[in-house]
């Protein structure tokens, strides 16, 4: 199924009959989430955005399904996704206050080049990056250049592993939008409870700044800007 579907996974509409087969081997998954929402467009299963709102704040999530071509055996460095559908289908909106994106895999298992055009999306339409599936709790900010934001990075323990299981941990990240604070507080399975770890103090934390942007490109002009004139073949595109 995956061999099949990836001649046509960085194209616009990527092979349908294909997708929806390749998704099926999550379907408890999307059963447990169709009980809290109505999404059953399968490119939503790709990839999409949420906004919520709380106390006047909205909030973005962006979800990415890094494990559309997951296999029991992982091999690192091997995963794709469809970035054109991901391009088109997540985009950060100027009125939101956070933007938080949701990767189960972090960019290391991914294909080298799939990696690269991920980070960039998720570095422009984010403030926060969460991943997983490291099983090593990790955490970092970003700064692109001097004038830009800092993204902030987590990487979240294993709440479970079955080859430690005394081993749990988690973290909860606490957000002040009003002041651009946050704070990281981590938790680890200690002693028969889950005991906080190493208090953190508020930090200053700085939002895209592009999200105040008051200019955003249409489609014809980005289509303009992403045309080089002339017809380029990458070797990953045979």
């Amino acid at each position: 199924m995956i061999d099949g579907l990836l001649p046509s996974l960085q194209d616009a509409e990527p092979d349908k009959a294909l997708v929806e087969q390749v998704l099926s081997v999550q379907s408890e998954y999307w059963n447990f989430e169709k009980r809290l929402t109505n999404e059953e467009n399968s490119v939503g299963r790709i990839c999409r955005s949420i906004a919520l709102t709380h106390q006047d704040k909205r909030i973005q999530m962006n979800l990415y399904n890094t494990a559309l071509l997951s296999q029991r055996s992982e091999i690192q460095g091997r995963l794709r996704l469809p970035m054109k559908v991901i391009h088109d289908t997540i985009r950060i909106d100027k009125n939101i206050s956070l933007s938080i994106s949701v990767l189960h895999h972090s960019y290391m298992w991914l294909d080298s080049t799939i990696s690269t055009e991920l980070r960039a999306h998720v570095e422009t339409n984010s403030d926060v990056a969460l991943m997983g599936h490291q099983h090593f709790q990790h955490a970092y900010d970003k700064h692109n250049s001097p004038d830009q934001h800092v993204l902030l990075l987590r990487e979240g323990g294993a709440l479970q592993d079955h080859q430690y299981a005394r081993a749990s941990a988690f973290q909860l990240l606490l957000f002040d939008c009003e002041q651009n604070l946050f704070k990281a507080i981590q938790f680890k399975w200690a002693n028969d409870m889950f005991c906080r770890v190493a208090p953190q103090e508020w930090s200053p934390f700085s939002p895209n700044r592009r999200t105040n942007s008051e200019f955003w490109p249409n489609d014809n002009f980005r289509s303009y800007l992403d045309d080089p004139g002339m017809l380029f073949v990458h070797r990953t595109d045979s």
